[in-house]
């Protein structure tokens, strides 16, 4: 019965010490991201949209997706950046790219049409939108990314 009583001793003493280890290891990777190195900037893209004609759309890779710029006119110049709609060229399957035709794009996989604004057109609460990537403009060029 002693033995018993010893062996049960040692293995709650290595218990508590194990959990003891476990918590000062979670203590000490809590500061890791203080000594880690900055993460690494995500690579930009950039779309030359100089001389573009209304309804024109320009292509770039950013990410491995294909980001566009559709130009949709405009007359006054100080609106020159609303003129421009910038989205990630994927429609609401999630596989196929859009096509622009009669002011609206269209997911040529499931025949959802987007307007300019990238809502979802004939559903009044707009569930389906496209994704617009993060962006700014900069003399004739769209950057794409942060």
């Amino acid at each position: 019965m002693n033995q018993r009583r010893l062996v049960l001793r040692v293995i709650l003493k290595l218990m508590s010490l194990l959990a003891l280890l476990v918590l000062l290891l979670v203590f000490f990777y809590s500061f890791a991201p203080l000594f880690k190195a900055s993460p690494k900037k995500i690579p930009l893209a950039t779309i030359d949209i100089t001389n573009m004609a209304i309804n024109e759309m320009r292509k770039t890779r950013w990410q491995g997706k294909e980001v566009a710029v559709l130009y949709r006119g405009s007359q006054n110049s100080s609106e020159n950046n609303k003129s421009y709609f910038v989205f990630i060229n994927i429609g609401d399957s999630g596989a196929c790219p859009l096509k622009f035709s009669n002011d609206s794009l269209t997911d040529i996989c499931t025949s959802t049409h987007f307007d300019l604004s990238g809502k979802e057109r004939g559903n009044k609460q707009a569930l389906k939108q496209l994704t617009i990537p993060p962006h700014h403009f900069s003399g004739n060029k769209v950057i794409i990314g942060e």
